[in-house]
């Protein structure tokens, strides 16, 4: 299934289609910069309620201006299947517990040439945590 917007994805540099996993304070703004550069963009959150307030354009966060969450090329959902138009993932969770999730979430649309990045602050000790990412080329 296309992502919303992805006839627009032409305009973009990288000609990437970008998911995004997990809409809280840092996958929202990650999924809203790369919406308004142009590139299609699929948000996903497990809580539909999460996803329908977006939708909305309320963000109670607020990480991010409405304007921004009304993009053309930017979608929200809490339905995994729109995650198979995306060939670059972002996994962005709030806690270690869900990495795991949000990796099979990702794998499971994974094709030739995908990317996928994971938010390791997840994964650290609070305390101890550097700031960073991890990325793995597929």
């Amino acid at each position: 299934m296309p992502i919303k917007g992805q006839s627009r994805r032409a305009g973009t540099a990288h000609g990437r289609r970008i998911a995004v996993i997990g809409l809280g304070y840092v996958g929202l703004p990650v999924a809203t910069a790369f919406a308004r550069s142009g590139a299609p963009v699929v948000g996903y959150d497990i809580d539909p309620g999460r996803v329908a307030e977006l939708a909305e354009g309320r963000d109670r966060t607020r990480e991010v201006v409405a304007a921004d969450l009304a993009s053309a090329n930017l979608e929200f959902t809490a339905d995994a299947t729109r995650l198979s138009g995306a060939d670059f993932f972002i996994v962005t969770v709030p806690h270690q517990s869900y990495v795991e999730r949000g990796w099979k979430l990702a794998k499971a649309h994974l094709k030739d040439g995908s990317g996928i990045v994971i938010d390791v602050r997840a994964l650290l000790d609070r305390a101890a945590k550097p700031e960073g990412i991890t990325l793995w080329r597929l």
